[in-house]
């Protein structure tokens, strides 16, 4: 079985900012029906619908016509009366079509929409760790909600309501010649300037709402920066520079949504202008015809109405040609998203994971981001039940060698066995549910306090998460807070730092892992949850193979072997006092951190 090399990581590779212009509108349209096509029935409604929407529309002005020459004409009330009954059945049918289309249209729009969010968050989750790092969190956010929505409106309105604006011109233009061709023929005549006018708005709008686009992704990744970052910006007297910088990207904003409302008014106008100077050459030509007798009124009323409608479809698919660009630019930057392939490879066939038996290899691995290497030719071992410390100072690879074990990340050179099996040959669900991995920056999700400890996971029964919690000494803090089933805020708020970290350990030792990686996770933690910490630590690192990035030299000195990296390389292995007996890099760590010679 090979082993497939792994590409520079993403976050090497540039942004991926949009890329206008790279899609053709059939294809961007081709790509996003995907998400149409299990609701299609509705669509199928809306468009059977079309024929009857559209049939009783045009109807009416026809119907006018019967009345005026046939009724009023010649004074024939009951022909009248007949006419008029007519006339308002159809408004009524056209209505009650048209509203059942509406429905049928918007609850397509929103199932596809809410199919495509699924989608983007769905392969948002599969995307490796290095598409993040370059992602700031306000553009991700950006084309999950603001660029789904504006997709909505095109599933909503354009799609069917497009096709029946042009059915129905297409009818108007074979009524109007059949009614009067030469009449017909001054009314065509501004077709090919409404074409051009179209093209040119078409182009402008576009390129203005990838602006916009791009200027509200910005907008809200600064945003969503300093929200999270207020007690720093507040702690540093930062409020007036951030309010200047909130105020340009706004302005920003405002500037690229205004210029695409102006075009979009300015070609509501011309189209509005347009039908004015049409309807008047229409009477001035009727009028003369009239005059010769060629031309009843009843005639010229229907004409009124039919170019009235006429520009009716003309006039909302100007409107909606804003919408459409508006929803196609979203397109590329979704299609965008849903075609990245950041993923770490996995083979067609993986092999399971099975149980750690010997020990974990790293063997001669490099890593690096760009051109600074985080890892150069490391190798080491670490067998079952061990618990293996990682020091070194900041830079020097030791998150980068955790990530790499949990397969964030693949080396660039290098491999990393299991029990003598490569973990790019295991599935990477299977990989991953061995390790329970702890940070020093907790990630505490909204829910329940036993949702977060459990997950989610239904399988965990309650009783081994008050086990947990128990063991880790926090359930006293839990009952504080209302019990297990009490809300967790954002980012955990209403749980202190240390509480926070009892509650990462708790969730680790829930899942029961085999292996344990820690990641500086007592770092942030006060001397006194320290103490209470460690009688935990020593019940959760029973009988699990740990590695460990501390910066405690009280859970560095219960492990079985130290490994010291600078500048990604290993230069010193060992325990404790033999480390420091030897007075290299670790003794020097030691004296510098820890104040022990």
């Amino acid at each position: 079985m090979s082993v497939h090399r792994p590409s520079t990581p993403a976050s090497l590779q540039g942004s991926d900012e949009d890329r206008p212009g790279k899609l053709l509108d059939r294809e961007l349209a081709a790509r996003l029906l995907r998400f149409v096509r299990p609701h299609a029935h509705l669509l199928l409604a809306a468009l059977l619908l079309l024929p009857a929407v559209g049939t009783l529309d045009l109807l009416q002005p026809m119907l006018i016509k019967l009345a005026i020459d046939e009724g009023m004409g010649r004074r024939d009330l009951a022909q009248l009366d007949r006419y008029v009954l007519l006339l308002l059945l159809c408004m009524l049918g056209a209505h009650v079509a048209g509203f059942l289309q509406s429905y049928a249209l918007q609850l397509c729009g929103q199932r596809a929409t809410h199919d495509l969010r699924n989608a983007a968050f769905r392969h948002l989750l599969g995307l490796g760790s290095a598409y993040f790092d370059r992602q700031p969190v306000g553009r991700l956010l950006t084309r999950v909600t603001s660029d789904a929505d504006a997709l909505n409106e095109m599933f909503a309105a354009g799609l069917v309501s497009l096709v029946g604006d042009v059915l129905t011109l297409l009818g108007l233009v074979v009524i109007l010649l059949c009614l009067d061709w030469k009449l017909a023929l001054v009314c065509l005549a501004s077709a090919p300037v409404l074409a051009l006018s179209a093209e040119l708005f078409r182009r402008m709008l576009r390129a203005t709402f990838r602006q916009s686009r791009r200027q509200l992704a910005a907008m809200s990744s600064f945003l969503h920066e300093h929200v999270q970052g207020m007690p720093v910006v507040q702690a540093y007297q930062q409020e007036e520079r951030a309010r200047q910088r909130f105020g340009e990207l706004n302005e920003a904003y405002r500037r690229s949504t205004f210029r695409a409302a102006a075009y979009d008014a300015c070609l509501f106008a011309w189209v509005e202008a347009l039908s004015t100077y049409v309807v008047a050459a229409l009477l001035w030509f009727a009028a003369g015809r009239m005059a010769a007798g060629a031309l009843t009124f009843g005639v010229l009323v229907a004409f009124y109405k039919y170019v009235d409608r006429f520009f009716v479809p003309l006039r909302d698919l100007s409107t909606k040609y804003a919408v459409m660009q508006s929803a196609l630019a979203a397109a590329e930057r979704m299609v965008g998203l849903l075609e990245t392939q950041e993923r770490l490879p996995e083979l067609a066939h993986p092999l399971p994971a099975a149980p750690l038996r010997e020990r974990i290899s790293f063997i001669d691995v490099s890593f690096s981001y760009g051109q600074r290497p985080a890892l150069v030719h490391v190798s080491f071992d670490v067998h079952k039940g061990q618990r293996v410390a990682v020091v070194g100072h900041t830079g020097s690879g030791k998150t980068t060698l955790a990530r790499l074990l949990l397969r964030q990340y693949d080396p660039v050179a290098g491999r990393i066995e299991i029990d003598g099996v490569d973990i790019r040959h295991v599935s990477l669900r299977d990989h991953r549910s061995r390790f329970a991995f702890v940070t020093q920056d907790v990630q505490l999700l909204r829910g329940t306090i036993a949702d977060n400890l459990s997950l989610g996971d239904p399988a965990l029964p309650r009783s081994r998460i008050v086990a947990a919690a128990r063991a880790m000494q926090v359930e006293e803090a839990i009952l504080r807070k209302g019990g297990y089933d009490a809300p967790v805020l954002e980012r955990g708020a209403n749980f202190s730092l240390g509480e926070r970290q009892l509650l990462s350990f708790a969730r680790a030792l829930c899942r029961d892992p085999e292996i344990l990686v820690l990641d500086e996770a007592t770092a942030s933690v006060d001397s006194q949850t320290e103490a209470q910490l460690q009688a935990a630590l020593e019940v959760l690192l029973a009988g699990r193979t740990a590695i460990i990035i501390a910066h405690r030299l009280s859970t560095i000195r219960r492990c079985d072997e130290i490994l010291v990296l600078h500048k990604g390389r290993l230069v010193e292995r060992g325990r404790h006092e033999v480390l420091l007996a030897r007075g290299g890099l670790y003794a020097k760590l030691c004296q510098l951190h820890f104040g022990e010679r």
